[in-house]
């Protein structure tokens, strides 16, 4: 006998109504487990709890009003209905509302991607290739101005030889 079997034999167990085998093997695990003996004693003691407390008086027919009530809800429950004016369970305002956000939303999402792809002809595809293009021609365009830069002549560490003399360019205005 293992634990679940044993639970479920408990009542018939305080009750005396276990059969002459059951009540061997009922026994037997009662030696091999000592916490089986608190589990009987705790369901004694919930017993004669449950004994002690007080009925209490309900006018007549009550149960039959309380199980006609639970049959109309339950019956109830199990259909659904559809409440009346709407359209897919939405209030016709709702739905319009609905309905303009995403008219919008489609409107505004076609805007912004025709606004990336200005070329009507072209996937989106073709014109990130044509963008990673572009951006690979400026930057061998980088390159060769970073490789003209080091072959410079001039440069910041040289003295300066002659220093030019701009004061009899300058205008101003009012003069």
């Amino acid at each position: 006998m293992n634990r679940y079997q044993f639970e479920d034999l408990v009542s018939d167990y305080i009750e005396n109504q276990l059969k002459s085998n059951q009540r061997k093997q009922f026994d037997e695990y009662l030696e091999k487990n000592k916490d089986a003996q608190k589990i009987i004693d705790s369901v004694i003691s919930n017993i004669s709890d449950t004994k002690k407390i007080s009925q209490i008086e309900v006018k007549e027919g009550f149960n039959e009003r309380l199980l006609n009530l639970i049959d109309k809800n339950a019956k109830g429950l199990s259909q659904i209905s559809k409440p009346a004016g709407t359209i897919f369970g939405f209030t016709p305002i709702s739905l319009s509302i609905m309905t303009i956000a995403m008219i919008a939303f489609l409107v505004s999402s076609y805007e912004i991607f025709s606004l990336t792809n200005p070329d009507s002809n072209l996937s989106i595809v073709d014109s990130l290739t044509k963008k990673n293009e572009v951006e690979s021609d400026v930057t061998t365009q980088n390159k060769a101005k970073i490789m003209a830069e080091k072959n410079d002549s001039t440069s910041l560490n040289k003295p300066n030889k002659s220093k030019l003399d701009y004061s009899k360019s300058i205008k101003f205005v009012k003069d």
